[in-house]
């Protein structure tokens, strides 16, 4: 049977993918309190703060000094319902960023997660995965993190014994996590190149855990002074955080196999999940202009959900809501909500429905939210994704995998293919 510590840690590698670009720094402004690479939501993100606490005493003063709110309610342990309604501030989310970069901090994240993940396990094992298929069990694992009843729903549909390739195709085909495509076939492309028993790469992990090769990073003390302190690797984007040149951040393209080249223009910021620009356009004037800046970026970013998404130009990467965000903020200066749940916060309802789109009813840079499970009637109640209108029957937007953003050249063919859609105007 293979090692269950180091299926463990592959599983963090795999599920870190996804969910940060292994960022342990993370923190996801959108949502109340998300934080850490495994992207901890509520009480689980109190919980996490409590276990690198116990990892990291000396690390948790400083994060209190600088973040002594939310330290008062991590100690006052209050419940889920009141996590689910808390959102960081900037200075809480820099403490965080601050302290998540120490190796300490690491072992308190990994602690978690190692307590999870033998939850996930015993649960699953329970549902007929096995310990002795641990691809399959990986997966399975990266959906229950997810979502546990989207998970329980797609193994019951093919079963715990499935083979990988079915488990996937299974998925993809779910109403739920089917929307996530990007997400499930990075899992599956790791998985499938895995022997089952290697011990995954450094991704900043700490201690020996697990066995066979991997280049874990053994070191027990926070890095010392150095030019390059901090390097994150975000689909096919390499940054380097540190001293002197590097102290806003240097973005590296790929641009040979295993060679990555400075992009001139493109460093980014201390805070890569912030951006403080924004114009003032307004009216056509201003729809027009967002309009051809994203004609003039088509397929420039990387499709990731990862922290750096609020500032594309800068770590080369986003995601459909980002995106739209961006462009709004970066012409108009206006705030129209950074994920697609807090966009209908925003703007004004010009239509909902399913089929054809109404574009007599449109004007450029409306946007145009879709799902492809809810019913039209329940459409308030979410959204899986966003375009732009862009005229002409045509939209524009960003869902990966691949590069974007890019068009969408039948827009009523597109929409179609939606349970529903909802058109909303910010202008």
């Amino acid at each position: 049977m293979p090692n269950r510590d180091n299926t463990i840690m592959y599983a963090m590698y795999v599920i870190g993918e996804v969910e940060s670009n292994w960022d342990w720094t993370g923190v996801y402004r959108a949502d109340p309190i998300t934080i850490g690479m495994m992207q901890n939501y509520g009480q689980r993100a109190e919980i996490c703060i409590e276990r690198c606490r116990d990892a990291d005493p000396d690390g948790y003063e400083a994060f209190k000094a600088a973040a002594p709110n939310l330290c008062a309610a991590v100690e006052a342990d209050y419940g889920w319902n009141w996590w689910t309604g808390y959102y960081v501030n900037d200075a809480e989310a820099d403490a965080w960023q601050t302290w998540a970069q120490r190796d300490e901090n690491h072992v308190g994240q990994q602690q978690l997660w190692i307590d999870d993940a033998n939850e996930y396990i015993n649960l699953l094992t329970g549902w007929g995965l096995s310990e002795d298929r641990p691809q399959t069990l990986i997966y399975a694992m990266s959906m229950y993190h997810q979502s546990p009843r989207e998970a329980g729903n797609v193994i019951g549909a093919c079963g715990g014994s499935a083979t990988l390739d079915t488990m996937h195709a299974t998925c993809l085909n779910n109403g739920i996590l089917g929307n996530y495509t990007n997400r499930y076939n990075t899992v599956y492309s790791r998985l499938s190149a895995w022997d089952g028993e290697s011990a995954p790469p450094d991704f900043g992990q700490v201690g020996e855990v697990g066995s066979g090769g991997g280049g874990q990073n053994t070191s027990s003390g926070q890095q010392g002074e150095a030019a390059v302190t901090r390097v994150q690797l975000d689909n096919e984007i390499i940054t380097l955080w540190g001293t002197g040149m590097y102290e806003n951040g240097l973005a590296c393209y790929k641009a040979a196999p295993n060679v990555w080249l400075p992009c001139e223009g493109l460093t980014g910021q201390q805070n890569p999940n912030q951006n403080t620009g924004g114009g003032s356009s307004s009216g056509n004037a201003a729809a027009e202009e967002m309009k051809q800046w994203l004609l003039d970026h088509q397929n420039a970013f990387a499709y990731s959900q990862g922290a750096g998404r609020m500032s594309p130009e800068d770590s080369g990467y986003t995601d459909c809501s980002a995106l739209m965000w961006y462009v709004y903020h970066i012409i108009t200066g206006q705030e129209i909500g950074t994920w697609t749940g807090d966009q209908q916060n925003y703007g004004s309802v010009i239509a909902d429905g399913s089929g054809a789109l109404p574009q007599d009813q449109m004007q450029v840079m409306d946007l145009v939210f879709f799902d492809w499970s809810l019913n039209p009637s329940d459409f308030a109640t979410g959204s899986s994704h966003v375009e732009a209108y862009i005229g002409n029957n045509q939209l524009i937007g960003h869902g990966g995998p691949g590069s974007g953003p890019y068009i969408k050249e039948n827009a009523d063919a597109y929409a179609s293919s939606a349970a529903c859609w909802r058109v909303r105007r910010y202008l």
